[in-house]
């Protein structure tokens, strides 16, 4: 009886545990170039990856269901898609992004000197003495 129990037991858990999907697919630009490191996420359930060098990604024992794909990439903003993923099927899904460009206006550019290292190291360069100043900053 014990057997028969722990046979049933490990075959049920094969079969729950062989009911998960792979989502895969590749990410390019309009100009057919490949957009490694984008950030690729399902929900529900804060699953995440990134593209690998050459704009492949993969995400492995996914639960069967309908998921919103969310992916990011600097400089071409973010894109969303409806996903379904079936059990025991590789579900590919292919992303295209377009450069969003803008144009600014002004770059300002400021910045301050450390007054007190500037103070000391010229007083190290015209001292007679070798010396060794150290400054408060």
């Amino acid at each position: 009886m014990k057997k028969i129990f722990t046979s049933v037991l490990f075959c049920a858990s094969l079969f729950f545990y062989a009911q998960t999907g792979t989502l895969s697919g590749n990410i390019n630009d309009d100009s057919k170039l490949s957009l490694p490191g984008a950030k690729i996420s399902l929900t529900p359930g804060n699953i995440y990856t990134t593209s690998d060098d050459h704009g492949n990604f993969v995400f492995l024992n996914v639960p069967p269901g309908n998921y919103t794909m969310k992916v990011d990439y600097l400089g071409y903003g973010t894109s969303e898609y409806n996903v379904t993923v079936e059990a025991e099927k590789n579900t590919r899904q292919n992303i295209l992004f377009t450069r969003k460009e803008t144009a600014i206006a002004e770059v300002i550019v400021s910045g301050s000197t450390l007054k007190n290292q500037a103070r000391a190291l010229n007083k190290q360069k015209s001292n007679a003495n070798i010396t060794n100043v150290i400054s408060s900053d």
